[in-house]
């Protein structure tokens, strides 16, 4: 197997993004998923052409609940497809926490440098106070962001796992970076 959540070593764990290369057509391993998908009920998906979205199903979802996204970016000889596969929040959550992180690094440089310029010039200002409370807020964020994903964990390996015992019980799947 590719991967395995016991081995935590650098081959056991995996990162957001991976790629895999599997010997077939990405026609032929898109149709497995989508008949593994049917089949199995803690999974639910979205299919296109190019493109799958593996999803935990609604009654099961949270708010960070993960997706797992699978295209296929190229096919090289020999029929061998290569499968970019990206896990994470659904993307309204990616988008809020980028708003959020946006917003406060904004405030904390733009409030601090124009505290520090009255400073320089009064000698007082309460805009100092944008540099400490902005990194708190950062903190905070990154906090709340990894807490999120250990809620997630069991779920994302459920998907990863999914996808590769859906897989190899075909093919020949390599984990490649």
């Amino acid at each position: 197997m590719a991967f395995n959540k016991l081995d935590h070593s650098l081959e056991g764990e995996f990162l957001p993004r991976f790629r895999l290369r599997i010997a077939e057509e990405k026609t032929a391993i898109f149709d497995k998923i989508k008949e593994e998908a049917t089949i199995e009920t803690t999974v639910s998906g979205t299919f296109a052409e190019n493109y799958v979205i593996l999803r935990i199903p609604k009654y099961e979802r949270h708010y960070w609940s993960p997706e797992l996204q699978i295209q296929s970016i190229r096919s090289e000889e020999n029929n061998a497809s290569i499968l970019r596969c990206v896990i994470g929040p659904a993307q309204s959550v990616w988008l809020m926490f980028t708003f959020f992180y946006s917003i406060t690094i904004l405030l904390t440089v733009f409030g601090g440098m124009f505290g520090m310029i009255q400073y320089s010039v009064a000698r007082t200002s309460a805009f100092l106070w944008f540099w400490p409370v902005g990194i708190v807020l950062l903190i905070v964020l990154f906090a709340v962001s990894k807490a999120g994903q250990r809620k997630a964990r069991n779920q994302t390996l459920h998907l990863v796992s999914f996808l590769l015992h859906a897989l190899e019980k075909e093919y020949e799947v390599t984990r490649i970076e």
